[in-house]
C-alpha cells in the first residue's frame, strides 16, 4: 500500500467515528471504512461528506449502457466522469434490484455495492468505471445509482468536488419476440402453446383479423400477471410469440389474448 493510499483509508475511517459520534448509528453508511465514496441516492440521507457537504454541478457524470436488458441477463455499464479539478476521480455505484459485478481493477464490491479501489487518474479529459449489471429474473423496471468525485489530490479536501449521477432506469424485459408468419388471418384464434409441457421456451401461434389493440398476457394461477407478450396495434395476420421461462418456478399458467372485443385464454405448464 503506498503512502497516498494509506494516508486515504486512515482518513475515511476517522472520519466514519466522527460521523457516527456526532450524527448517529442512522447516518453509519455515509463513509466505510473499507471504502473511499459515500452512499447514492439508493439510501437515505445520501451524500458524500467526505469531500464536501453539498454536491457540485460542475461535476458531470454521463451514462454508458443499454436502456433495455433481459431478465436474467447481464450487460456492460459505465459511467464517465468529467469537470471539477479532476486529478483523480472516484464513485459509488448501487442497484435497486439486479446486481452488480466488478470488470476491472479499478473497483471493487463490497455489501452489493461499487466503489473505487483507489482515487483513477483521467484519460482524454475524463474517469471512466466499467462494470457489469445483471438484470433481475421479473420483468419490470431497475434503477442504477451512483456518485463521483473529482479531486485535486492534494491530500486534503478543500477543492474537492462531487456530484450525484441521474438514476439510469432500466427496462427489464423477458427474453421473448413476436414473428409475423402470415398476412392472411380468416378468424381471430389462439393456439394450444408448443411445447407443452415446456421447459424453459414455449411457442404460441395466434391470429388476429384488424389493425386493433392487441395483447398476450401470462398469468399465474393467482390471476397475477407475469409476462407480456405482445402489448402493440397489429395488423391482421397470423403470429408466433415465444416465452422464454427461465427463472420462473414450475406450475401452472396461463396465457391470454385480447384484440378488439375478442378474448381467449388457455392453460400451459412449465415443467423443470
Amino acid at each position: 500500500m503506498t503512502r497516498i493510499t494509506k494516508y486515504f483509508r486512515l482518513r475515511y475511517a476517522a472520519f466514519s467515528v466522527f460521523a457516527l459520534a456526532i450524527l448517529g448509528a442512522s447516518y453509519s453508511a455515509f463513509s466505510r471504512e473499507d471504502g473511499i465514496i459515500g452512499r447514492t441516492r439508493k439510501g437515505p440521507e445520501p451524500g458524500c461528506t467526505c469531500h464536501g457537504n453539498n454536491p457540485t454541478p460542475g461535476v458531470n457524470i454521463q451514462w454508458i449502457g443499454p436502456d433495455t436488458v433481459v431478465a436474467g441477463q447481464s450487460a456492460n455499464f459505465s459511467i464517465v466522469v468529467s469537470g471539477g479539478p479532476l486529478v483523480r476521480a472516484g464513485t459509488n455505484i448501487a442497484v435497486r434490484n439486479g446486481s452488480l459485478a466488478v470488470t476491472d481493477n479499478s473497483l471493487q464490491l463490497i455489501s452489493g455495492e461499487l466503489t473505487h479501489t483507489g482515487p483513477k487518474p483521467p484519460s482524454g479529459g475524463n474517469v471512466t468505471f466499467t462494470f457489469r449489471y445483471t438484470a433481475p429474473n421479473n420483468p419490470g423496471t431497475d434503477t442504477i445509482f451512483a456518485n463521483a468525485n473529482s479531486v485535486d489530490f492534494t491530500g486534503g479536501n478543500n477543492n474537492d468536488n462531487w456530484n450525484f449521477a441521474s438514476n439510469r432506469r432500466v427496462v427489464v424485459k423477458l427474453a421473448t419476440g413476436v414473428v409475423q408468419n402470415s398476412t392472411t388471418a380468416l378468424d381471430f384464434a389462439l393456439s394450444q402453446n408448443f411445447p407443452n409441457p415446456f421447459n424453459p421456451e414455449t411457442s404460441i401461434k395466434f391470429s388476429v383479423t384488424g389493425n386493433n389493440m392487441t395483447t398476450l398476457k401470462i398469468t399465474d394461477i393467482t390471476g397475477r400477471v407475469v409476462a407480456e407478450l405482445v402489448n402493440e396495434v397489429l395488423p391482421a395476420g397470423i403470429y408466433t410469440a415465444k416465452w422464454n421461462a427461465a427463472g420462473f418456478p414450475s406450475g401452472v399458467y396461463f396465457y391470454s389474448l385480447t384484440s378488439g372485443d375478442k378474448r381467449d385464454i388457455k392453460k400451459l405448464t412449465l415443467l423443470k
